[in-house]
């Protein structure tokens, strides 16, 4: 059994009453910086965020539901000494086959999530935890990330490099992203203004990065790539493809056949993946917690029509 604390009393606190469905927590207080409003709610008792070191508990929830007042919240709580890592945001509820006994397993399990495209980040927002990667704010094309993830220790123990002998045809003129180099793999940081800033973020990650529980997460493109991958001598890895190729670490996307669904998508088969397996078009592609814990299950056993 969890003892969670709740702050924020407003909409975020019944967003939690609407979703909070768990015998393994239950909640001991709720800290509203306006205590005098109420005593208490759902006969839980409101407390002020002073008295928060008076109260026994294992995690604090920001219950808010605006990413601008989580972090003033969180900003205040850290102030108040409360360790980051029994911080956690209130969407970690809302993802699909929660339980927070594997969700507490995969916060101290300190994973590093290794992904070709955006989706390590999404993930590590998604489930509020410590980023412990390399590979965020980036992407890169399949034959890059095969060569990268053939030998994982040799990259991340090379200096990355600007790249600036390259030519983006469609925005000739107008704006390229910054790219890094490693040996013969690139990367391009499509969320970053400067190399420099982009290097900085990767050298960070590669410090945290955690040889002894990794996973290779792929969109892959080709049959001939999904084979490739199946192949790496990386025990963790779960790639994405739209041909049922009976491969155990490929799951099977059929929405991508339909033209309708690629239109949508703007014919991209990474943004198709990226946001369907982070539930953001409410189908469920994935058991993420059972994915990153490395269990069996973690795929859906139907697939949902959009």
């Amino acid at each position: 059994m969890y003892t969670l604390v709740l702050w924020g009393a407003g909409k975020g606190y019944n967003v939690f009453a609407s979703l909070q469905n768990y015998s393994s927590v239950k909640v001991s207080a709720i800290v509203d910086n306006n205590k005098n409003f109420c005593k208490s709610i759902d006969g839980i008792p409101v407390i002020s965020p002073k008295d928060i070191d008076c109260v026994l508990y294992d995690f604090l929830v920001i219950t808010v539901v605006n990413e601008y007042l989580y972090d003033e919240i969180l900003n205040e709580a850290l102030e108040y000494g409360i360790s980051r890592e029994k911080i956690l945001p209130l969407r970690v509820f809302e993802i699909p086959f929660f339980d927070f006994d594997d969700y507490v397993k995969l916060l101290r399990s300190n994973i590093s999530i290794l992904s070709d495209s955006c989706l390590a980040g999404y993930l590590y927002h998604k489930f509020g935890m410590k980023f412990m990667t390399p590979t965020i704010n980036m992407f890169t094309d399949n034959e890059n990330y095969l060569r990268f993830l053939m030998d994982i220790r040799k990259y991340l123990n090379e200096q990355m490099t600007e790249d600036t002998e390259y030519f983006d045809k469609p925005f000739a003129g107008v704006y390229s992203y910054p790219r890094g180099k490693i040996g013969d793999v690139e990367w391009i940081f499509n969320h970053d203004v400067t190399f420099d800033t982009a290097k900085a973020r990767w050298d960070k990650g590669i410090q945290r990065f955690n040889y002894n529980n990794y996973i290779a997460i792929m969109t892959l493109y080709s049959e001939e790539a999904a084979r490739k991958f199946s192949e790496l001598p990386i025990k963790n890895k779960i790639g994405f493809f739209w041909e049922d190729l009976g491969i155990d670490c490929v799951v099977y996307m059929p929405e991508w056949n339909d033209p309708q669904v690629r239109a949508k998508f703007g014919y991209s088969f990474t943004q198709f993946v990226n946001a369907v397996t982070i539930e953001e078009n409410g189908i469920y592609a994935i058991n993420w917690l059972k994915a990153l814990l490395h269990e069996d299950g973690y795929r859906r056993k139907q697939y949902v029509d959009f």
